[in-house]
């Protein structure tokens, strides 16, 4: 059976009239869809069954406003909220609620062409005032939108479909922005109300039905814009199945239908049900590692954490956690990722060396330095908290552990409050340059302490002033240069091969390689 989905196998930018613009995509293609599939072959089920689909997750529910939620939480919050922009599961940019748009030649102007006939689920028009209603209302909502959009000094409303975006920098990173939750579209009358963690009101083809501490439900909404593409009635999210023989025993059973699961359990999924259950692996653009705060303990200095670099076995965690399914990186990035320079893991900065890293802190005056580990419930981060903790003790630190539920975790780490904690970080979500403002520049969101990198300055504001892939690639390996050689705030461990076990009866099925969970565009084949 021919797959449902196809993409635009296209560039993300082209030039035009003097100007870069990315390639368009008519309304038709994106009717049918942005995520890639399986096919599990069969037709539609019957009528009269509801197809509901269930879905396991150890990610917490922190918040449905996307300013405040988690960053795991975006598969909570696509069936609810569309973005201006989309990515699809490569990582190209395609028309969401924006249909195209222009960047200027000095990349700090962006013109929206914006979606016609589509409404609220409260029946509010989306149109450019609202847009202007979301973008104006960032600096007032908190979390990371506040920051990813601060370089919008301006937003022109040009006619009914038509906003112009000015920014107070060449900011090429701002497609990317606006890709991810900063781009969720939020009814201007839901902007700001108390109410909008638990109570959503997007554009998206589902609401919320109820949710509670074991989960989420969503159903479709008849006002969907484009109501074709959904194959689904219900969604139903189940949270908090930290434990990951018990997701992998949820899909084996038929208790759920989907979940990310361990790369090392495709071999049970296998012998156990060959048949009912698929797997799929891929990798996307994240890192599990440590993070940092160097305003807490002694981590501003950047001979404890370059010897917490040179102290981390990464192979060997690999091999021992992952069964060599998480690609050992010094680098925020698995090496497959464009913005990785192969060079720099083969660097001394990279280099594994405990015996460096007990020189450092013998010379730092760092021996015995007490170090609070904080990690989630997940299995996986367990064992790897307790793998590093052996680690850095081994080479003089006094590190202790401190495990906390998930959303705790979550809240901790948003407001600073930690030393150091084990994190699976997105690095390219919402764009690479974003990533390296966050948590390198003195007033990054995640860089708790302030910290200033050297040489990074110029690089950076070199890759927000073009969106050509290979150039922006060149100023990231320099900027990454820097950061290895004074000591990274966020120490990367490996990048992990994700894993995704479902019933074979359904479709639609992907591993995004920017994180864009959207449960949305899955369906059932038949059986069900």
């Amino acid at each position: 059976m021919e797959m449902e989905r196809h993409f635009m196998r296209t560039s993300p930018t082209a030039s035009r009239n003097g100007k870069r613009i990315v390639s368009l995509v008519a309304a038709a293609a994106l009717a049918v869809g942005l995520a890639g599939c399986t096919d599990g072959g069969g037709g539609e089920p019957p009528a009269d069954v509801p197809r509901v689909l269930k879905v396991g997750t150890s990610a917490a529910l922190t918040s449905l406003d996307p300013a405040l939620s988690a960053t795991p939480g975006v598969a909570f919050l696509t069936p609810v909220y569309e973005a201006l922009i989309l990515r699809d599961p490569e990582g190209l940019l395609q028309p969401g609620l924006a249909t195209e748009w222009e960047l200027s030649d000095d990349a700090t102007q962006l013109e929206l062409q914006l979606r016609e006939g589509v409404e609220f689920q409260d029946g509010a028009p989306f149109d450019a005032d609202a847009v202007k209603a979301n973008l104006d209302a960032a600096p007032t909502r908190g979390g990371q939108i506040a920051s990813q959009l601060a370089t919008v000094t301006d937003v022109e409303v040009i006619d009914e479909h038509r906003v112009r975006l000015t920014m107070s920098r060449p900011a090429s990173d701002i497609l990317g922005v606006l890709a991810s939750e900063a781009g969720m579209m939020i009814s201007p009358a839901a902007l700001g109300s108390a109410d909008l963690g638990t109570k959503p009101v997007g554009t998206g083809p589902f609401t919320v039905e109820k949710q509670n501490q074991t989960g989420i439900t969503y159903v479709a909404w008849d006002g969907y814009w484009n109501k074709d593409r959904i194959k689904l009635d219900r969604i139903e999210i189940l949270t908090g199945l930290n434990d990951d023989q018990t997701r992998l025993n949820a899909v084996l059973t038929g208790e759920i239908d989907v979940a990310q699961t361990r790369y090392t359990q495709i071999p049970e999924q296998e012998q156990r049900a060959p048949d009912t259950v698929t797997s799929i692996t891929g990798n996307r653009a994240t890192v599990v590692g440590i993070m940092l705060n160097t305003g807490a303990g002694q981590w501003a200095n950047p001979a404890m954490r370059m010897a917490a670099m040179h102290a981390i076995d990464r192979q060997g965690i690999s091999d021992a956690l992952y069964d060599g399914g998480c690609e050992a990186v010094a680098q925020p990035y698995p090496t497959s990722y464009w913005a990785s320079d192969p060079k720099l893991e083969k660097s001394d900065a990279a280099a594994y060396d405990p015996d460096l890293a007990r020189e450092l802190l013998e010379k730092a005056g760092l021996v015995g330095t007490k170090v609070t580990l904080y990690v989630g419930a997940a299995t996986l981060y367990q064992n790897m908290a307790a793998a590093v903790q052996n680690q850095l003790n081994t080479v003089g630190m006094d590190v202790s552990v401190e495990s906390l539920d998930t959303a705790t975790l979550s809240d901790l780490r948003s407001r600073g409050e930690f030393e150091a904690s084990i994190a699976l970080v997105n690095s390219a979500r919402p764009d690479p340059a974003q990533f390296v403002q966050q948590f390198y520049a003195p007033d990054g969101v995640f860089n708790y302490g302030d910290y200033l990198f050297d040489g990074i300055q110029k690089p950076l504001a070199a890759m927000n002033a073009t969106s050509d892939q290979d150039e922006r690639a060149g100023y990231m390996h320099e900027i990454m240069k820097q950061v290895l050689e004074q000591g990274p705030t966020m120490i990367p461990i490996c990048a992990p091969t994700d894993a995704v076990m479902y019933n074979s009866a359904l479709g639609g099925i992907s591993i995004p390689v920017n994180y864009d969970n959207d449960w949305t565009y899955a369906y059932f084949t038949g059986g069900k």
